[in-house]
C-alpha cells in the first residue's frame, strides 16, 4: 500500500479531492478542496477513506 507524501492528491467515495500537507507521527495531514483549514486524521483512517488519485501530485 502506498504511503502518504506531501502533495500527493487523494479522493474519497463521494469524489471529494484533498491535498497531503504532511506526515508525523502516524498521523496525515490535508486540506479538502475548497477549504482553508487543515484536517488532521490517523493514518489508518485516512488510508480507509481516501483512495490516491493517479498523476495526482499537486
Amino acid at each position: 500500500m502506498r504511503q502518504p507524501q506531501p502533495n500527493d492528491r487523494y479522493q474519497n467515495k463521494n469524489g471529494q479531492r484533498v491535498t497531503v500537507k504532511s506526515t508525523a507521527f502516524n498521523r496525515i495531514s490535508f486540506i479538502r478542496e475548497g477549504y482553508s483549514s487543515e484536517c488532521v486524521y490517523p493514518d489508518s483512517r485516512f488510508l480507509a477513506e481516501f483512495i490516491f488519485m493517479e498523476g495526482g501530485h499537486a
